[in-house]
């Protein structure tokens, strides 16, 4: 299932569930990926639990979107938890963290559908990893969900608004903000 945050002009969020099919798996690598499947893997004959232990999760790297979009939302936000618990990284609050993180990965997953891929791209451009590069953009996500949550300014097109403060969004701007 693909989790899309769709602003409305009511001021609040709408969250749309689309049921995506798995059709894409990953070349072979030493290391497993979203998406990867070792050799003889016939997903019939795992049970769900196991299935998701042969997953990983690295901000560092890159996902395959429709292996990444095939997962349950729930599975991604395990996967998302569990990156941060191994690299033992505190959070303030790891389930709101994780899901800042999903839905970013959810508009990069979207191609070029969305602008998230190309800023992701920009940003590792002028100088950010990955991983700064996907807490950047969630730093935008959050300033939008708090506005509309809260009321303020919630005029217009919040759509446009967001993907407005995404596009200028930049490294530069991320350093001066983050502590």
């Amino acid at each position: 299932m693909l989790m899309v945050v769709e602003w409305c002009s009511s001021r609040y969020f709408r969250v749309q569930v689309v049921l995506t099919a798995h059709t894409e798996v990953a070349p072979k690598s030493d290391s497993l990926r979203i998406g990867d499947q070792p050799s003889g893997f016939d997903s019939l004959s795992f049970s769900r639990e196991a299935h998701m232990a042969l997953f990983r999760y690295d901000p560092h790297e890159h996902i395959i979107s429709d292996s990444w979009l095939a997962l349950d939302e729930s599975e991604r936000m395990r996967l998302v938890e569990r990156y941060h618990r191994r690299q033992r990284i505190r959070l303030p609050n790891e389930t709101i963290h994780a899901v800042i993180h999903v839905i970013v990965e959810n508009q990069v997953a979207l191609g070029d559908a969305f602008p998230a891929k190309a800023v992701l791209f920009r940003l590792m451009k002028e100088g950010l990893d990955r991983h700064e590069a996907i807490r950047a953009m969630g730093s935008v996500v959050s300033e939008r969900l708090f506005v509309v949550m809260s009321e303020q300014d919630a005029k217009g097109d919040l759509n446009a608004d967001y993907v407005e403060k995404l596009k200028s969004l930049t490294a530069e701007s991320w350093r001066m903000q983050a502590p």
